[in-house]
């Protein structure tokens, strides 16, 4: 029975030091440990470099061999098989993409050889205490059955157990954010209110037809592709090269038009900006764009993101409103299929650790969103953590601004019409279609939904002081026309 498999091994090994902390942490997000390897030798390597590469971006084979000869009481003999060894490192070779599978090789072989250790030392003995040497075997099977499932996330929490856990956590949000794989939308002010997601949260952009919900979620996935996050985009409505060629001119400031009609291929200066553009991206995980044309169920996107070749931390799916629920003798716009969609959608993002965004369109009927009222059904606001409606309002359409010489007409609000303990206010954008852009200035404080700007809200609440502020001086301020509302702003 193969128990090891030291080709593999060695690869992994490579991608350690062809890709530095990059493979580290897809390690590390893969669940790796030092055990998995059997050779004795290559899980030194492996333990001292996830030290090393802790310190540093990368190191080379050279460089390490020199570190473990000055830091390491090694005799000669020792030496020599290390030296041996790291010329086996490089005649091997490894994507990062690959790790995924490599991974999931040496855990088997490392839960065989944990099966194959406990039954050896147990079988001599099994006629003599049965129960006992049985049970043993039990906790080993058991152990090995989750060990093979990596993806199981914690679900039972300890307030005691886990205290220094979450101590870490909150420490690394603010210090290391980078390092958690936290997701942010991308837009300035939207992201200083919500602050990041993690693994399990489920985000919805709400919209009218037509206002940019493919465009904003385009804009989500390029942002923490190009923050190192791992991202996949599931798209119906679009082809993907369809959906690429958005991010593309939203990446090169390209105009959109000249990737879809084809007439960038006329400059050779636009191909160039075009392909130094996306070539020197600093992300070794591409961004996988998935064309689902028809039937994409909650079923299709699960599958794509246990077949992707990497654990992705962000997931756009474009959108739960054209997915369908395959409930029998059910529309997919009827409430329970909706219920069903946006229930799995929730749930993919709970099973898989990573966040989802989504979009949704609004009724027709729903003139302003001013809450999460405006969504097709309550199971969609129910579900989603957060909910960011986009809306062209009168004063929206009458907005007109300079900006580097360039006139603009017309801005969109945005509004968080639902958060956990995240207040519902808004802020304003002006989108540039042409190029997939926005154009965004960032103020110190958001709008509460219901005023039409900052100013207007300061405004108020200063005259409603000043009114107060005069009764008392006057005098006029009494009992009985001291009402509630007044107390409460004066607080």
């Amino acid at each position: 029975m193969k128990s090891e498999c030291l080709d593999t091994e060695l690869s992994v090994l490579f991608a350690l030091f062809k890709f530095g902390c990059s493979a580290l942490k897809e390690l590390e997000n893969l669940g790796t440990k030092s055990e998995y390897f059997a050779n004795l030798i290559h899980r030194e390597i492996f333990i001292e470099m996830s030290q090393i590469l802790g310190k540093t971006q990368t190191i080379t084979l050279s460089a390490f061999l020199t570190y473990y000869k000055n830091n390491k009481q090694t005799n000669p003999k020792e030496i020599i098989k290390l030296e041996t060894c790291l010329k086996d490192i490089k005649n091997h070779s490894c994507l990062i993409t690959d790790l995924k599978s490599y991974v999931s090789d040496l855990r088997k072989y490392y839960c065989i050889r944990t099966v194959l250790a406990k039954i050896s030392t147990k079988i001599d003995n099994l006629d003599i205490n049965f129960d006992d040497n049985i049970s043993d075997i039990k906790d080993v099977l058991d152990k090995v059955t989750k060990e093979m499932n990596p993806t199981q996330i914690k679900r039972v929490m300890g307030m005691k157990e886990s205290l220094n856990e979450r101590i870490q956590h909150v420490h690394d949000v603010k210090n290391q954010p980078d390092k958690l794989g936290l997701i942010e939308t991308g837009l300035i002010n939207i992201d200083k209110y919500i602050g990041r997601q993690s693994g399990g949260d489920f985000i919805i952009y709400n919209a009218k037809t037509n206002m940019g919900k493919s465009m904003f979620m385009a804009h989500t996935a390029v942002h923490n592709w190009l923050k190192g996050r791992k991202v996949i985009v599931i798209t119906i409505e679009m082809s993907a090269s369809q959906w690429l060629f958005r991010m593309d001119s939203k990446l090169t400031r390209i105009e959109h038009r000249e990737f879809h009609m084809g007439s960038i291929s006329e400059s050779s200066e636009l191909l160039d900006k075009w392909k130094n553009t996306i070539n020197n991206i600093n992300n070794p995980f591409d961004l996988l764009c998935y064309w689902v044309p028809s039937d994409c169920t909650i079923a299709k996107v699960r599958s794509i993101i246990e077949n992707n070749p990497f654990k992705p931390d962000l997931v756009v799916v474009d959108y739960a409103g054209d997915m369908k629920s395959n409930l029998y003798g059910k529309s997919d716009f009827e409430a329970a299929a909706q219920a069903e969609i946006y229930s799995g959608l929730k749930e993919l993002a709970g099973d898989y650790d990573l966040t989802l965004y989504s979009a949704q369109q609004i009724r027709r009927d729903v003139k302003k969103i001013d809450s999460e009222s405006g969504a097709l059904t309550q199971v969609a606001a129910n579900k989603a953590d957060i909910i960011i409606a986009i809306e062209c309002t009168k004063e929206d359409e009458d907005f007109i601004t300079e900006h580097n010489g360039i006139i603009y007409n017309g801005r969109l609000s945005l509004s968080i019409v639902k958060g956990r303990n995240i207040p519902k206010c808004k802020t304003q954008i002006i989108p540039n279609f042409s190029r997939m852009d926005f154009i965004e200035k960032e103020f110190d404080e958001m709008m509460p939904v219901g005023f039409t700007s900052v100013k207007s809200q300061k405004t108020i609440n200063q005259e409603k002081i000043q009114q107060l502020e005069k009764k008392l001086d006057d005098k006029q301020l009494n009992e009985n026309n001291f009402n509630e509302n007044e107390i409460i702003l004066l607080d």
